[in-house]
């Protein structure tokens, strides 16, 4: 009887391979395999067997990958999750935002924030106007030459409607003439903003498990820290825990929040500390003589200038929104307090265009043009504005 290794059952063979190695034990035993049509009986029973052989395979795979968080994917994830770390997949969370409008001298303007649509970012994510979430307040005023503050809220539940700050175009629905919008830099971390947020993924859910075990005990590992953190608030994508920072205030951890829009709002930070310690002093999760402080990280915002070289043809707002995403995607990946290489950021400019050297000719004036080490509670925001498009 074939003893089988961990990594073989986690390798199943395709259906031809299959059938190969049933034609090569077949030969072995001095079958006639030679000799068989390609639809004659005995190679249709071969054929068959080889398919039977492939679905136990991956049904084999697929047990023994569902015992194991590093390798469970989908719903097997999901229920060990939930059987052996007690842990609930979490579900996303729809943006809401305020955005400024600006009067360019065809006011004044009264209207209902319900009555506006404004899009931005790659594909025209569409944002709709709502009351204000802190006053009830569907008014919206603004006086001639003026600015006003209106909300909205996404479409869908999803993070890629976290725009860097100036990236939204203008208005789809409800048109002031004269009037220019745009999402400030505190447009998500203001009260009363909730960033948006995807439903929980494999990697996410799968570090809230493997963190768990710090919390088994009281004084509790980093870990511990990081997986009440992740556990408090579905937008927690990035977590620094820091112990002794002050040697005047020995047993204080310090635990830092980002966002894949970078700082948390101010309810995400009160949702944390109310999850570790409500009191900051004691509690059930940590020390009776401990402290616990959640914040968030602070935005470092990075100007992000040069002169791009590109063919007519991609010198689109669609192009410079592929760019934005792009680099939205590389700063989202940035540890809380990492170094900043210019390199890199320059990499995830240019990666827009592939490898063809016909869309991205040239890049002139690029800044950052040194590494930059943030802040241990520094996150960073890349502004792209200075970024410039010239057709060649």
């Amino acid at each position: 009887m074939a003893l089988y290794t961990f990594t073989d059952l986690r390798s199943p063979r395709d259906i031809p391979t299959n059938k190969k190695y049933l034609y090569t034990q077949l030969q072995a035993k001095d079958f006639p395999v030679l000799s068989w049509g390609d639809t004659s009986v005995p190679s249709g029973l071969v054929e068959i067997e080889a398919q039977g052989l492939t679905e136990f395979q991956n049904a084999a795979k697929a047990t023994l990958d569902s015992g194991f968080n590093e390798f469970a994917i989908g719903d097997a994830l999901a229920v060990l999750s939930q059987q052996v770390y007690d842990n609930m997949q979490l579900t996303g969370t729809q943006l809401i935002g305020r955005l400024t409008l600006t009067d360019g001298g065809g006011g004044p303007f009264t209207v209902s924030a319900s009555s506006m649509t404004f899009s931005g970012g790659v594909g025209n994510l569409l944002f709709d106007g709502i009351p204000d979430p802190n006053t009830g307040i569907d008014a919206v005023a603004l006086p001639r030459n003026g600015t006003v503050f209106v909300w909205v809220r996404a479409r869908e539940v999803c993070g890629k409607y976290n725009l860097a700050s100036g990236t939204l175009r203008g208005f789809v629905r409800g048109v002031l003439p004269g009037v220019s919008v745009t999402n400030p830099g505190n447009w998500l971390s203001i009260t009363g903003a909730v960033q948006g947020a995807d439903a929980e993924g494999v990697d996410s859910l799968r570090a809230r498990n493997r963190t768990k075990w710090g919390t088994l005990g009281v004084g509790s590992p980093p870990s511990a820290y990081e997986n009440m953190a992740r556990n408090a608030d579905s937008s927690v994508s990035r977590v620094a825990v820091y112990t002794n920072l002050d040697l005047a205030d020995p047993g204080t951890v310090f635990v830092l929040l980002a966002s894949s829009a970078g700082a948390v709002a101010p309810q995400t930070v009160v949702n944390v500390q109310n999850r570790i310690a409500p009191q900051r002093i004691g509690g059930k999760n940590i020390p009776a003589t401990a402290k616990a402080v959640a914040a968030s990280a602070a935005n470092n915002t990075i100007p992000v200038t040069g002169k791009l070289y590109v063919a007519g043809a991609a010198n689109t707002p669609a192009f410079l929104a592929q760019i934005g995403a792009n680099v939205s995607q590389f700063e989202q990946s940035l540890k809380i307090g990492a170094k900043v290489a210019w390199a890199r950021v320059l990499e995830a400019v240019t990666y827009a265009a592939g490898l063809d050297p016909s869309i991205i000719q040239d890049v002139t004036d690029f800044s950052p043009s040194v590494d930059i080490q943030q802040a241990y509670t520094q996150v960073a925001k890349f502004d792209l504005t200075g970024l410039q498009l010239i057709s060649v």
